[in-house]
């Protein structure tokens, strides 16, 4: 079945350069592609012309984005992540420290010192045994991120997949498989407990440190923090710290007016 709906927005995202594609792992959701695909249409594209194509199309690629549950830009000649950072820092999205998260990552682009600034971090230094199960990224908080970007260099010979759902699916799903407790979290909302280790864990995927979580190198640092997102937390003997974040809600409306399952 062919998508029918934003065939005007389809249309709108296409360029001299730029055209709508697929690849083979593409599906149809509701009638619209996930995730919707955008390629050059010379692989000698390069990061500067994909730039100018971002400053031109910013507002409908946030709305595609929407739209379609994610859009993937595939073929590109980007080089580094270095490149890619250029082009997002065209894209509309306003950057927001990676504050509060669980997965131990390396800074690629950036620097500790000035998290407002473009940041690109590795997605988990867990090795590949840790499984990494679906997640909201940084649902855990008050404040999580509004849109989040991949970028691959280059493809592993086996593995390294990075799998997406749609979470406006998974709450009709929950719905109407399971109703009763996704009314019972709508109502009464969700807390994440965690007990958070005073140095990185790189062999855990969610084995971020405390002093990292918040970019801190004290407790009263840390205090201040959690303080801020509205925890409470517990100094354990060992250096460890139990957080409690405050209540949060299960699901949210999402920018197309519909809702999305928003559990961490």
């Amino acid at each position: 079945m062919d998508p029918q709906p934003s065939n005007h927005l389809l249309s709108s995202l296409e360029t001299p350069l730029v055209q709508v594609s697929s690849i083979p792992e593409q599906i149809i959701i509701k009638s619209s592609y996930f995730p919707l695909v955008l390629s050059p249409r010379s692989p000698s594209m390069n990061f500067l012309q994909l730039q100018e194509y971002f400053i031109a199309n910013h507002t409908k690629i946030l709305e595609a984005a929407s739209q379609f549950g994610a859009v993937m830009f595939s073929g590109f000649d980007i080089r580094s992540a270095e490149e890619w950072a250029s082009i997002l820092f065209k894209s509309g999205m306003k950057e927001m420290p990676y504050i509060g998260g669980a997965a131990v990552r390396r800074l690629i682009v950036g620097t500790e010192e000035r998290l407002l600034n473009p940041q690109i971090v590795t997605t988990n230094e867990s090795p590949p045994s840790q499984v990494i199960p679906f997640h909201h990224e940084l649902a855990q908080t008050p404040d999580p991120c509004s849109h989040i970007s991949f970028f691959c260099a280059e493809n592993t010979s086996e593995g390294g997949s990075t799998p997406l759902l749609r979470s406006d699916i998974i709450y009709d799903w929950l719905k109407e498989n399971h109703s009763k407790l996704l009314d019972e979290s709508e109502k009464h909302g969700v807390q994440y407990v965690r007990v958070v280790p005073e140095v990185d864990d790189p062999e855990s995927a969610i084995g971020r440190s405390w002093k990292s979580m918040f970019n801190v190198k004290t407790k009263e640092e840390a205090e201040v923090a959690m303080k801020a997102k509205g925890w409470t937390w517990q100094w354990l003997e060992n250096g460890d710290c139990r957080t409690v974040s405050r209540l949060l809600p299960s699901t949210i409306v999402n920018s197309k007016g519909t809702k999305s399952f928003s559990i961490r």
